[in-house]
């Protein structure tokens, strides 16, 4: 690769090895103009110096000076868009590194979709994600104790390229090897859930694709809708009698939040979005927004899932309560405005000249999960407000805001 030619754009799904950084990106990263950088996970652990002693290739993570070294390059950084697979990841990038991201999912490789998937008529199979190697890190032991607790359950363990059963496998007989899945679909028709358990996670795709076709997912670390448990056998199979016993179906809320957010065409619009905003000019948040206040509309601070959310609630149906910010702007420059935050119906995002409405532009853009963009070229210098509002809204709809990017072209 040659670092004299001057690049356009790269997509990095992770930081991993320091190798990368000391051979590859601290040499090339200034010849792109952009790059979104997605934390996917373990990568975190690896920037904190986390040595990853359960790996065949026995790689490390970052020493004190190289980690010092990285965030320095990353945070002064003018061409880098940080982006997070999940909102945990997202809270513990900016805890651990003090790094603000975006939250962009990385889309599925099948074809997933909508059709309420029948659940099985029988509780007796377990898709398990184990690789072939580093079993420690996705806790074979323990899942191992597992299998010998449950004798009655199959569990089918499965990976990327297939499981490659060993001698010591043929004396657990409901322990089932599989090929590599190519239908997911057909995979998870006949099981229940699928249980994945590691030392460290982001947000699985497998834990997703799971919830999409209907079934429970058992993961040991926070995720939206996932069944929660503990790093040990007994939690895990507690959670599995939980289903066995109490098993409901059919959360619609969390098929389709998990199939809009993991497509691959809301994977392309944010790529798209997010393009568009390195080098910010302002950032508004929840604690610097102002908000239409009147009997039909009910605003709160809160914490969902590790992020803060101003939340606005329509108390009347066909009301337009909205957020709205005022922006100082100069006359003949574009602008991108970035809106991050969630609605489970469609809103709109106007902007209007405060000064004289009548020669006002305006946009609209529904969305289901943020984040959403418009684009506007500022006619005036006289100052705008920036409108996000719900779109005809019924009684009790919310609409989650989390914080407004301003960039000028």
């Amino acid at each position: 690769m040659n670092s004299d030619i001057q690049r356009k754009e790269l997509i990095l799904f992770g930081l991993y090895d320091p190798w990368n950084w000391k051979k590859l990106y601290k040499e090339y990263f200034d010849t792109f103009e952009k790059i979104i950088l997605i934390f996917c996970g373990t990568d975190i652990l690896q920037i904190c110096g986390e040595y990853f002693q359960y790996s065949l290739k026995k790689s490390r993570g970052y020493t004190e000076v190289e980690k010092n070294e990285l965030l320095s390059y990353l945070k002064n950084s003018k061409n880098i868009i940080f982006a997070a697979e999940n909102e945990y990841i997202k809270h513990e990038v900016k805890e651990l590194h003090d790094i603000d991201c975006n939250v962009i999912a990385i889309p599925s490789k099948h074809n997933l979709s909508i059709e309420y998937f029948q659940p099985p008529k029988i509780f007796k199979k377990i898709a398990v994600y184990m690789p072939t190697i580093e079993h420690d890190w996705y806790n074979y032991n323990i899942i191992i104790d597992v299998l010998k607790k449950m004798p009655d359950i199959e569990f089918y363990f499965y990976k990327k390229g297939g499981f490659i059963p060993r001698d010591e496998h043929k004396n657990i007989p409901n322990l089932i090897a599989c090929d590599e899945v190519k239908n997911m679909k057909e995979f998870m028709r006949d099981k229940f859930c699928s249980l994945r358990i590691t030392l460290h996670d982001g947000e699985p795709i497998t834990g997703a694709e799971t919830i999409v076709l209907n079934r429970h997912f058992i993961f040991n670390h926070p995720m939206k809708y996932a069944t929660k448990c503990e790093l040990n056998a007994d939690s895990i199979i507690n959670n599995i009698n939980k289903l066995i016993n109490n098993c409901n179906f059919n959360n619609n809320e969390a098929i389709e939040y998990y199939y809009k957010k993991y497509k691959f065409s809301n994977f392309e619009r944010n790529m798209k979005i997010f393009f568009n905003i390195a080098g910010l000019d302002e950032i508004y948040n929840s604690k610097n927004s102002k908000y239409f206040t009147n009997q039909n509309v009910e605003v709160k601070n809160t914490n969902e899932f590790y992020i803060n959310y101003l939340q606005i609630k329509s108390k009347q149906k066909g009301s337009s309560p909205g957020i709205y910010f005022n922006l100082n702007v100069e006359k003949g420059k574009i602008y991108y405005l970035t809106y991050s935050g969630y609605t489970k119906v469609d809103h709109n995002i106007f902007f209007r000249n405060k000064v004289d409405i009548l020669e006002d532009h305006y946009s609209k853009l529904n969305i289901f999960y943020g984040p959403a963009q418009i684009k506007f070229k500022a006619l005036t210098d006289a100052p705008h407000i920036v409108m996000v509002l719900f779109n005809t809204p019924n009684i009790n709809d919310e609409i989650y805001f989390e914080k407004l990017l301003i960039h000028s072209v």
